[in-house]
C-alpha cells in the first residue's frame, strides 16, 4: 500500500482538478459565442469535446477499478497508460511549492532504491 500510496493520491488530484479545466472551457466558449445565444447544449457539449475528458474518464475507471477490485500492486502499472497522471505530474513538479518538491523527491528516491532493489532480485513492484 505504500508503494501505491503516491500514485493513488496524485491520481485523486488530478482528476479531482478536471472539472476546473472544464469550468473554464466552459466559460471561454461562453464568451466567445455570447450570452444571449449561449444554452445548456453547449455547455455539455463544450464538457464534453475538451481534450481533458476522455483521459479523465480514462484514468476515473482505472482508479475506480483498482481501489475497488484489483490488487493494489498493479495499480502502478496499470496506471501508465493514461496522459492525464503524467500531465498532472508535470505540472505539480513543475510548481515551486512544497507538494511540488515532494513528489519529485519521491520519484527520484523511488528510481534509485527500486533500481537497487530490482537488479537483487528483491521485490519492488
Amino acid at each position: 500500500f505504500l508503494l501505491a500510496a503516491p500514485a493513488l493520491l496524485c491520481a485523486w488530484d488530478g482528476l479531482r482538478r478536471v472539472p476546473e479545466l472544464l469550468q473554464e472551457a466552459v466559460e471561454e466558449a461562453r464568451r466567445s459565442v455570447g450570452l444571449k445565444q449561449w444554452k445548456t447544449q453547449h455547455a455539455l457539449w463544450t464538457a464534453s469535446t475538451h481534450w481533458a475528458t476522455p483521459y479523465a474518464v480514462q484514468l476515473g475507471l482505472m482508479l475506480m477499478i483498482c481501489v475497488f477490485f484489483a490488487n493494489v500492486e498493479i495499480f502502478t502499472r496499470i496506471i501508465l497508460p493514461c496522459p492525464l497522471f503524467f500531465w498532472h505530474l508535470a505540472a505539480l513538479i513543475d510548481d515551486d511549492s512544497s507538494l511540488g518538491r515532494g513528489v519529485l523527491f519521491i520519484h527520484c528516491v523511488f528510481f534509485f532504491v527500486g533500481t537497487i532493489l530490482f537488479v537483487n532480485f528483491l521485490p519492488w513492484t
